[in-house]
């Protein structure tokens, strides 16, 4: 009896240490019979969209005046904004900051706007490579149609790309819920003979799809 409990026990602990090995996302499933591939392919719906935006511009530059003496003058830009889709309701929270300094004046500028519409989002996945991925609001729609890959080839497939150019990794895939994530960022530096600044973006979005 007692060997038939310790036998039991490994067993146990040998399926549990399976079970955690098999877990490829961040937020499961734990393990699934059906392929990624399987559980990929259909008709998808955005139900909830989460994001950031930021976007940073500093300048200086100087300049001779025509006494010989050099008049120097600074200007900095930063827009964040917050996006969000829940409900078919997509909404941006903006804020900007602009300043601007010189010699003869220095101004600083806050504005920030809320601005919310009806959308929609929904992708398509086919078999053969192929998605259709269309979005829209109050004023405007969009339909994308290319092809899709596993860009960490067949066996991880956490990253999926779209069109060739735009890269996603997934965090959940289930027979009915799809979540994925993009970050972007991007950064450049200048220095000409009177002009030194800085660009700096980033962007990052969460996607939350229900399969229809």
């Amino acid at each position: 009896m007692k060997t038939t409990s310790k036998i039991l026990v490994v067993a146990i602990l040998a399926l549990g240490v399976q079970l955690t090995s098999c877990k490829k996302y961040e937020d499961g499933p734990a393990i699934s019979l059906k392929s990624k591939n399987k559980k990929l392919v259909g008709d998808w719906e955005l139900e909830k969209l989460v994001g950031t935006s930021s976007y940073e511009d500093f300048l200086n530059y100087s300049y001779s005046d025509f006494l010989g003496g050099t008049i120097n003058f600074s200007s900095s830009e930063k827009n964040n904004m917050e996006i969000s889709f829940e409900n078919g309701k997509l909404s941006y929270n903006y804020i900007m900051e602009y300043s601007d300094i010189s010699p003869y004046d220095t101004i600083n500028e806050t504005d920030s706007d809320i601005y919310t519409e009806n959308y929609f989002e929904n992708l398509t996945i086919s078999e053969n490579s192929n998605y259709s991925w269309s979005s829209g609001g109050d004023s405007s729609s969009f339909t994308q149609n290319d092809v899709w890959s596993w860009l960490d080839g067949t066996s991880n497939k956490e990253l999926i790309m779209f069109n060739d150019m735009v890269t996603f990794r997934i965090l959940k895939l289930t027979k009915d819920e799809l979540v994925f994530e993009s970050a972007n960022a991007y950064e450049n530096t200048y220095d000409f003979s009177n002009q030194k600044g800085s660009i700096k973006e980033e962007t990052y979005m969460k996607y939350t799809f229900k399969k229809k």
